[in-house]
């Protein structure tokens, strides 16, 4: 009996470290990190009928699985349906609690809204609309402050002292400007704190070649933000740079990646351009388009096409894809070159004494989708909106995965 007691608490110790190690432990002892869903949560919820915008299309083009997911400080969820007022609301244990429509004190709705970008001050706010308005709103909906952006949005981060980071871009009539600014919500004063200018790309007058050689605006990834260390912190994945500025806006170091630099083989260059002219041939060629947008993407269509010819060698990839902060403050690069067909994706990552270390993330479960808008860390858990394999019926899940 005492043998049996000694076993069973062992086996709990070694569970309760195994469940307390520090992230960056983990990533550093596991070349292969499984994403193994949680099973206790999200249990019994309809995701036939909650995740009914699975469905969803604009001009024929399907927009069901471009859902973004916030959690919450307790671990309440609150995932954001597109181009919908609707915005789905679950407990900590995952269980479906109700849908909010959002709605000014008239009770009138917004014909325009756009996913959740974070939560300030205990509000939620959405990115900017069409007309480039945002709207802040509690728990039942109700709006309780406006603003107005005259641009368009990529991401945004809540800082502290009532300031969001801003990763924005403006199209000019030759230029295209990226940039990052820091806006305070209380006074609506904004800083730009880094721009970028780019010639634009893929012009019907233009005789181009490839998607991913014609211009590096294709490489035109989101920025990385992240509230690090107290501070700002950038990365850019053009250039592989890491900055970091005060929330006032003021830079206060600056460094280069440390991982190895990859390259985009001509393989995967033709794979990648054949899915953009797939792309283009199968959502842009709706009835609702006029003939001349049909002759623009037509030529478009063919010269891209002939351009695969002229991919001949491998050229320079990102720095990384996608970058995504752990629980533990840890920040993950993910690859922009992805192992073909395994669902696995290298991740290089910083740790909180500017170390590297290496890893990758693989699931046979679900289909991975790698981005912050579906995936996000709390408490040492992996949250995400994900589409279940072999399943069904509508295939996204709420999910809680275990790295193990």
């Amino acid at each position: 009996m005492k043998k049996s007691l000694l076993i069973a608490f062992m086996m709990l110790v070694n569970f309760y470290f195994a469940e307390a190690q520090n992230l960056k432990d983990v990533y550093k002892q596991n070349p292969v990190l499984q994403l193994i869903p949680d099973n206790s949560y999200a249990l019994n919820n309809d995701w036939n009928k909650i995740f009914d915008s699975y469905y969803d299309t604009i001009y024929g083009c399907s927009v069901g699985n471009k859902k973004v997911l916030t959690v919450m400080d307790d671990g309440s969820v609150l995932v954001s349906h597109a181009y919908r007022n609707q915005y789905s609301l679950f407990n900590p244990e995952g269980k479906f609690v109700k849908n909010i429509s959002i709605k000014d004190k008239s009770g009138k709705i917004p014909s325009m809204i756009r996913p959740v970008k974070g939560i300030i001050n205990g509000y939620f706010y959405t990115g900017p609309d069409n007309m480039g308005k945002m709207y802040f709103f509690d728990v039942d909906g109700n709006i309780v402050k406006e603003m107005v952006l005259d641009y368009l949005v990529d991401e945004m981060l809540t800082l502290d002292n009532s300031k969001i980071a801003v990763g924005g871009f403006t199209s000019w009539k030759n230029k295209n400007r990226i940039f990052v600014s820091i806006i305070d919500i209380e006074s609506g004063k904004e800083k730009i704190i880094w721009d970028y200018f780019e010639d634009k790309y893929l012009k019907d007058d233009e005789d181009y070649s490839i998607v991913l050689q014609s211009n590096t605006s294709m490489f035109r990834k989101e920025i990385g933000l992240a509230k690090y260390k107290n501070q700002l912190l950038l990365a850019l994945p053009l250039s592989g740079e890491i900055l970091i500025y005060d929330f006032d806006g003021n830079l206060k170091s600056k460094e280069n990646k440390s991982w190895p630099d990859q390259y985009i083989s001509v393989e995967q260059q033709k794979k990648s351009q054949l899915k953009v002219i797939e792309n283009l041939k199968n959502n842009y060629n709706s009835e609702n388009f006029s003939s001349e947008l049909k002759k623009s993407i037509s030529v478009k269509i063919s010269k891209l096409e002939q351009g695969l010819e002229m991919i001949k060698e491998p050229i320079p990839a990102p720095a990384f894809s996608t970058m995504i902060q752990d629980s533990d403050s840890n920040l993950l690069f993910f690859d922009y070159i992805e192992k073909e067909g395994d669902n696995e994706f290298n991740v290089w990552v910083y740790g909180g004494d500017g170390n590297i270390c290496q890893s990758s993330f693989k699931c046979n479960e679900y289909d991975l989708s790698i981005m912050p808008s579906k995936m996000v860390f709390h408490d040492g858990y992996l949250y995400g909106i994900q589409n279940i394999k072999n399943v069904k019926g509508i295939p996204t899940r709420l999910v809680r995965f275990k790295l193990k």
